[in-house]
């Protein structure tokens, strides 16, 4: 950053990979749009980091002294709320700030308040979605995901799960998914001639703390849950970050005997020359391709594809998504045995899926 600015400009750190700029006698809203071009710029050529390279993502956000606020504080919160916008916009740009990023910047930090009551007051809760066998219509598994309960109605997970991974709270959030979920695994387990396997996501935030391997394997000592009764989904894009640290870590989990999937296959760029490299055991077909598997050439082509890919690496596969009898029957017709989606049910309280467990006819229902 030094390198893109003047000599009697200032570059500080305010803590972990967030940076403040100080540049006076700025002429013109167009000289700050030149600087953090060229930041940017900067940013866009690779790192090297014990022999590899490594490309990171940047956001910058403006605010204007004395146009914005002349008070430091506001400053850096608008600057601060200009970047978060920033970040949603893609990452790699920059945003200016605006009176409309104060408000959503207030609804935003109402949120996150909430949100640590939340935890603190026990309102969130796990939900489970059924994964089905296609061939014979057994409920195989569930995918936990998490549901916020507010009091004033139901808070969506798009809404507080990115707030939680910015604030770091996805870690705590994580370990206590992964316990509930564990618990729950052993009490529907109890008896069953098949494993039924507990699917959790881990998030990006918690593969940085190193001691994910030892919370996992702790857990599951605790709760008494088998391996083979829980998997751990990962997104496509910690894959493709193409980190030492993330395979030492999934060869762990391999080890524990865990199985790994990736979720939203397909979505992200390709992972292809990474299945063979990292101990991962099934791949998730995101929804965006099956929603219109029966109707368009080119998406029924690329689920094929990825049937394809897995039957050759031997990898699991489950079409996420499935909302009607003709995509169940096209995925099962060309290879694809197991599926998730409002076909078989929607996401359910703990309770809800445990009598769907008890009755013989839930899927067919």
């Amino acid at each position: 950053m030094s390198t893109s600015i003047r000599a009697y400009d200032t570059v500080a750190r305010l803590g972990g990979d967030e940076f403040a700029i100080l540049l006076p006698e700025i002429r013109q809203d167009s000289d700050l749009s030149t600087v953090a071009r060229k930041i940017l710029s900067a940013f866009e050529q690779p790192f090297q980091l014990a022999g590899r390279e490594l490309f990171i993502s940047t956001s910058v956000g403006v605010a204007l002294y004395p146009g914005d606020s002349a008070e430091i504080d506001a400053l850096f919160k608008y600057a601060d709320s200009a970047m978060y916008h920033a970040k949603k916009m893609g990452r790699n740009n920059f945003q200016f700030y605006s009176r409309e990023l104060t408000a959503r910047s207030s609804e935003r930090m109402q949120l996150e308040a909430a949100l640590r009551r939340a935890i603190k007051h026990n309102e969130l809760e796990l939900y489970f979605q059924p994964q089905v066998d296609l061939a014979t219509g057994e409920i195989i598994g569930s995918e936990a995901l998490l549901r916020w309960n507010r009091q004033e109605g139901m808070v969506t997970p798009d809404r507080f799960i990115p707030i939680a991974e910015e604030t770091g709270l996805i870690v705590g959030i994580g370990e206590w998914a992964l316990l509930n979920a564990c618990q729950a695994a052993v009490r529907w387990n109890e008896g069953r001639e098949h494993p039924l396997r507990v699917a959790v996501n881990l998030s990006t935030r918690q593969f940085i703390q190193n001691d994910l391997v030892a919370t996992v394997r702790a857990t599951l000592i605790e709760t008494e849950c088998k391996p083979e009764w829980l998997k751990l989904e990962i997104t496509e894009s910690l894959l493709l970050d193409d980190s030492n640290h993330v395979l030492e870590m999934l060869k762990s989990f391999n080890e524990m005997g865990l199985a790994i999937s990736i979720d939203d296959f397909g979505t992200g760029y390709s992972a292809l020359s990474y299945l063979n490299r990292f101990p991962v055991s099934q791949i998730k077909i995101d929804r965006s391709f099956v929603r219109d598997i029966a109707h368009q050439r080119d998406k029924a082509e690329l689920v094929k594809a990825m049937i394809s890919i897995a039957h050759a690496l031997n990898l699991e596969l489950i079409a996420e998504g499935v909302e009607s009898e003709e995509q169940a029957n096209y995925l099962l017709a060309h290879g694809c045995r197991i599926a998730q989606g409002f076909l078989y049910g929607k996401p359910m309280p703990a309770a809800v899926f445990e009598q769907y467990l008890d009755s013989s006819t839930a899927v067919l229902q």
